[in-house]
């Protein structure tokens, strides 16, 4: 009798202990579950934010582009004024070389406006492409 209450005992004590590591399991597949959503979850909001980024990285990269070819058209112009006032010094008339230099003066200055406009663009853009970055 002695031997079947041990054993009694011992079945008892098993099946808590099953149950026990039944409820942990179920735990641990619900922590499973749950962390692999939130890594897919991840891994979008990192495909989306890899997008705005490379994104942000051609415009960049477009602006970065005009504003030094617009240098590059400014510091033109530049050496155009000195050599134009050089080769025509003696052919052309104080109005005329007046005329030029303000035209060119013009002209620099709607390409400087023109340089600046497309930096504040890009600064603009950059700081609404990293708020968007921010709420992906």
């Amino acid at each position: 009798m002695e031997e079947v209450d041990s054993t009694n005992h011992e079945v008892s004590k098993l099946r808590r202990k099953n149950d026990s590591l039944n409820r942990k399991c179920t735990r641990m597949r619900e922590y499973v579950k749950n962390l692999t959503s939130k890594c897919k979850e991840w891994e979008d909001t990192y495909i989306e934010k890899e997008n705005v980024t490379q994104v942000f990285q051609r415009k960049y990269e477009t602006a970065m582009f005009k504003i030094t070819e617009l240098t590059s058209q400014v510091n033109s112009s530049d050496s155009l004024v000195s050599t134009s006032s050089q080769n025509n010094s003696r052919g052309v008339s104080l109005e005329e070389k007046e005329n030029m230099v303000s035209q060119l003066k013009n002209d620099i200055g709607k390409r400087d406006r023109k340089i600046n406009s497309l930096k504040r663009r890009l600064l603009e853009r950059s700081v609404t492409d990293e708020n968007l970055v921010g709420t992906l």
